[in-house]
């Protein structure tokens, strides 16, 4: 007999647990929960008047996700002018009609480092930084290890009971590994949590909001590309346009001598400084 106020559940479209598929979907995407992340189910329980010492200023950060957001919007933006400026104001044009051996090995190495930037880029930006699992606790090999090197210590007197050692190590191992009383769980070594991900990053070095990510154990080597990637590119970019940029104040009006318009002239302006 269905009571009043419930509603009949419709299996097509419900998993097991009565969740609806899209949304379990969605769920299991590690993507989806990295960019839109939801909130925990547990909570710290806080006074009714908290201190100065239980109130969290860093919560306050997490707006900074949405300027990230941004800040991909900004690098496209930078990518797009630089792109225009190099390619069809200034070097592309000096392939057609007569060839430019220069030309194409300045567009050839430009379009190289181009590429191998914007994919060490996506991969910062849609990497998993590697986060802590909720009510994570250490591995039972681990804790056995421990145990091992544990009783090796005991060389003279009455070896300890086992239940002292195991009590022993789990203290030291739960003291080691550390635990995050905003998450409450425990967390692995060298593991920060993250004010604006709310979460906790394996081996988090700072959160980027260049690449709306943290920077942390499996993205750190596609930051550092990323880094280097944009070093050779802004070097080879500013190498490739000072030449119009010096003869423009050395007053040569480039509006003539190459027929540039001032909107081209400004992409240049603007990408060489």
């Amino acid at each position: 007999r269905k009571e009043s106020g419930s509603e009949t559940p419709n299996p097509k479209w419900q998993n097991q647990r009565g969740i609806p598929i899209y949304q379990s979907i969605l769920a299991s995407s590690d993507t989806w929960k990295r960019l839109f992340p939801t909130r925990r189910t547990s909570r710290r329980i806080l006074p009714p008047f908290p201190t100065m010492l239980n109130i969290n200023l860093f919560k306050f950060c997490s707006f900074l996700r949405v300027l990230g957001y941004l800040m991909i919007l900004l690098f496209a933006a930078i990518v797009s002018l630089t792109y225009y400026a190099v390619v069809f104001v200034t070097w592309g044009p000096l392939l057609f009609p007569s060839f430019s051996f220069l030309a194409f090995f300045v567009l050839l190495i430009f379009h190289t480092l181009l590429v191998l930037l914007t994919w060490s880029y996506s991969m910062a930006v849609l990497k998993d930084p590697g986060s802590v699992p909720q009510n994570w606790r250490p591995h039972q090999q681990f804790l056995q290890v421990e145990l091992d090197d544990h009783r090796n210590l005991h060389v003279a007197g009455p070896p300890p009971s086992r239940e002292f050692d195991e009590a022993a190590v789990i203290t030291t191992a739960t003291s080691s590994a550390g635990y995050c009383t905003r998450c409450q769980s425990a967390r692995p070594p060298r593991c920060h949590h993250c004010s604006i991900c709310q979460r906790c990053v394996l081996k988090m070095d700072h959160h980027c909001i260049w690449v709306v990510n943290c920077v942390g154990a499996r993205n750190y080597k596609y930051f550092l590309l990323f880094l280097l990637y944009t070093f050779l590119e802004t070097t080879l970019v500013c190498l490739a346009l000072i030449p119009d940029f010096i003869r423009f104040f050395g007053g040569t009006n480039l509006t003539k001598t190459r027929k540039l318009s001032p909107g081209a002239f400004s992409a240049i302006f603007l990408t060489s400084n």
